[in-house]
């Protein structure tokens, strides 16, 4: 006490400068805790937003981002070929209904994976409804994507299954032109819904 009263000075400074390093020390603290929450905030979001054009079951983008690229083609088609594919799965309703919904499921995950596999160059793909899906291709000749939506059939044919059902897709796709992306998308679905008649006209009388 005694040497506060003699020291004033001294003592005060002395402990102004701890108090202005507490203080500064608590403001750094309090910055670098917003900063973490504001990152942790962030990358949030960006899962988020990703989440938004992803389907869940199948991994592939889903109708939301496949309408988001259509959008962006009306207000700026691209110079390279583009092709539109439009492709469904066959008998899903009879699965679902005969060796229940998990099998169902597991044969659309099986599909999503195929698809994938075989339209992983320059190409994206999607799931756009409960079982259809679509690919867009970009700068491929008609010529090599031809050859790759055969494969893809070919292959989902060819999947082994658990239970005896035969799994195989209807495709139909349309080299986008001056008509433009709505035109193109009624004329792939057309394709893919002629070659879904076909096959229910190869399979009556089966099971």
């Amino acid at each position: 006490m005694i040497t506060y009263y003699v020291y004033p000075v001294m003592i005060v400074g002395s402990f102004s400068k701890v108090g202005f390093l507490l203080f500064f020390a608590y403001l750094g603290h309090s910055a670098l805790r917003q900063i973490g929450k504001m990152e942790i905030q962030d990358a949030e979001n960006r899962v988020y937003q990703q989440l938004a054009y992803v389907d869940m079951m199948t991994g592939l983008s889903n109708r939301t981002a496949f309408e988001r690229e259509l959008a962006l083609y009306r207000e700026q088609p691209w110079e390279e070929t583009t092709i539109l594919l439009i492709s469904d799965m066959n008998r899903l309703k009879f699965i679902n209904d005969t060796y229940g919904h998990v099998q169902g499921d597991g044969a659309l995950i099986q599909i999503a994976k195929l698809l994938q596999e075989n339209f992983k160059q320059r190409c994206k793909c999607y799931r756009i409804g409960g079982d259809e899906f679509a690919v867009i291709s970009r700068g491929i000749a008609e010529s090599k994507f031809s050859d790759m939506c055969r494969a893809f059939q070919q292959s989902v044919r060819n999947s082994p299954q658990e239970e005896d059902w035969d799994l195989s897709v209807s495709c139909g796709y349309h080299v986008l032109d001056d008509s433009g992306i709505d035109e193109g998308y009624k004329k792939a679905d057309a394709n893919m819904y002629a070659e879904k008649l076909a096959y229910r006209e190869s399979r009556k009388g089966l099971s």
